[in-house]
């Protein structure tokens, strides 16, 4: 479901937290400049809804979870000179004999871009016999607004509850003039060679 977005709409203030350089514990291995894909070619496409907007897939894998349902999963980044909405990445799902056999699609976690700003995104598939995934098209609308993000994040505990799940802790401080209400933070994991 998507809200009304009348005059004046702005989403709220969200933060990826790749964005936080103190504190953050060094990691073990450099990023690729080239990301290491785990399938599916990598595609960069120009959002056609206008000429300064674009937006790149840098990064993607895949994964089972225990129900057998597979996340589609990657990285978008807008490449374009003005901030868009979350972009949406139109994917081909193909079974292991390299046959289109579904399609589906991720939109970008992060509600609006800036430019040079990066989201995660995941898309689902219960094909049995899967093989790859590709990408079809990516759209990324114009915002007409530039995002709030002038908020700094950092993680000071990382830690195992009770149950085996990896909790993070840590602060947010608003470095705007104004007050930011219901501020979200938006985590991306990497592996060590850098793929999401």
């Amino acid at each position: 479901h998507t809200p009304e977005r009348g005059p004046g709409w702005a989403p709220a203030p969200q933060l990826s937290a790749h964005r936080c350089r103190r504190n953050r514990p060094p990691r073990t291995a450099a990023r690729p400049a080239t990301p290491t894909l785990v399938s599916g070619p990598l595609h960069a496409f120009a959002a056609p809804a206008h000429a300064d907007t674009a937006a790149t897939v840098t990064s993607m894998s895949n994964y089972v979870d225990s129900n057998g349902t597979r996340h589609l999963v990657g990285e978008v980044k807008n490449t374009g000179s003005e901030s868009v909405l979350a972009p949406h990445i139109d994917l081909e799902v193909l079974n292991s004999a390299g046959t289109s056999v579904e399609s589906t699609f991720g939109d970008a976690t992060v509600a609006a871009l800036a430019p040079g700003e990066s989201s995660p995104f995941e898309a689902q598939t219960r094909v049995p016999d899967y093989g790859s995934f590709r990408i079809v098209a990516i759209s990324a609308p114009a915002s007409g607004f530039t995002p709030n993000h002038n908020l700094a994040a950092c993680i000071t505990q990382v830690f195992r509850d009770a149950a085996g799940n990896r909790q993070l802790g840590g602060t947010l401080r608003n470095d705007n003039r104004t007050a930011a209400a219901d501020p979200q933070i938006i985590f991306t994991f990497y592996d060590g060679n850098g793929t999401v």
